[in-house]
């Protein structure tokens, strides 16, 4: 098998560096042609490569073969070059409309964020009022199990605070970051969603060793991790199991959440932390958006591997150190 030649080698090569036509009598007696068992198989003899230029950038060739040998003339030459030609801005006028498609795409997406910011702001305003009071009856009712009594006692005042945070967020106010145990964050997110996971006859498998405090943005981290388990009990509507487990590694805390679902179609796998794309009929398609905002907030990263049918695994990494 004979060694691959490099481009500035090869045939098309000299066709890309100096940007003009080239002509070989006999390919098959030339040293640079790389395809001589093919030549020889079907038949090519001459050869005529021209360059596909746009506005001086070439994108590309255009070659044509006769069986036998041929000198091509001038006009065939021309008549070459001159279908390169609109064949290379062809291309590139579809890579333009391509890319235009693409940024009308992210317009009409941005747009319809900036209207639900808008409305999220007001709807904002119109909760802490309710909240107030629902409060405030919670206190005067008398509930016998106290563990359920303090989670939702704690889940009101978490709601309390993401809609003050979230209000300061719009008067351009930043929330303060504070030391968690990563850990204690889970434990505290699982224990909301322990009650799905027991009516949906989810078994849930915890191997969470013991991790640094970082700092963090409290209930974001706490909406992050609620959304990926959410979002993995949402996948597994015939029961399954749900597995967390977390490590310090490389300087980061790594958390993943993997589930039994049904997997991320290849489809919208790139796609899946773009807002309103998702896999569920009545889903928004906001939740796992959310979630990379949150994880680009902390300065990190998150990943996802899947498999249809199999499940899905979603890898959170946190770093330890605070990076400015």
């Amino acid at each position: 098998m004979k060694p691959n030649l490099k481009v500035d080698e090869s045939l098309i090569g000299q066709v890309v560096r100096t940007k003009k036509p080239l002509m070989i009598l006999d390919v098959r007696k030339e040293k640079g042609y790389r395809h001589l068992d093919l030549a020889k198989k079907v038949g090519l003899c001459s050869l005529l490569s021209v360059p596909m230029m746009v506005k001086e950038r070439i994108i590309g060739v255009i070659n044509t073969y006769t069986a036998a040998q041929h000198r091509f003339t001038s006009e065939e030459i021309q008549l070459l070059s001159s279908l390169a030609d609109q064949s290379a801005i062809a291309i590139e006028n579809a890579r333009l409309y391509e890319q235009m498609i693409g940024l009308e795409e992210r317009i009409r997406e941005t747009e319809k964020l900036g209207v639900l910011g808008e409305m999220a702001i007001e709807v904002a305003h119109e909760i802490r009022n309710p909240l107030t009071i629902v409060k405030m009856l919670f206190h005067s009712l008398s509930i016998p199990d106290k563990k359920d009594a303090t989670i939702i006692e704690n889940e009101l005042d978490r709601m309390n605070r993401i809609v003050t945070q979230f209000l300061n967020y719009a008067r351009g106010e930043k929330p303060e970051q504070q030391k968690m145990d990563i850990n204690q964050v889970l434990e505290n997110t699982l224990l909301l969603v322990e009650h799905r996971l027991s009516q949906q006859r989810m078994k849930l498998k915890k191997t969470l060793l013991p991790l640094p405090s970082i700092s963090c943005y409290p209930e974001k981290t706490a909406q992050l991790f609620l959304n990926l388990f959410l979002n993995a009990i949402d996948a597994m509507e015939d029961g399954g199991e749900l597995e967390v487990s977390s490590e310090a590694i490389g300087g980061f805390i790594q958390v993943k959440i993997k589930d039994s679902g049904s997997g991320i179609p290849e489809s919208i796998k790139e796609r899946i932390f773009q807002p309103f794309v998702t896999t569920k009929a009545k889903g928004l398609g906001l939740g796992l958006a959310i979630v990379h905002r949150v994880v680009e907030e902390h300065r990190g990263k998150i990943e996802v591997d899947s498999t249809p049918d199999i499940g899905a695994t979603f890898t959170v990494s946190l770093p330890i150190e605070v990076v400015q």
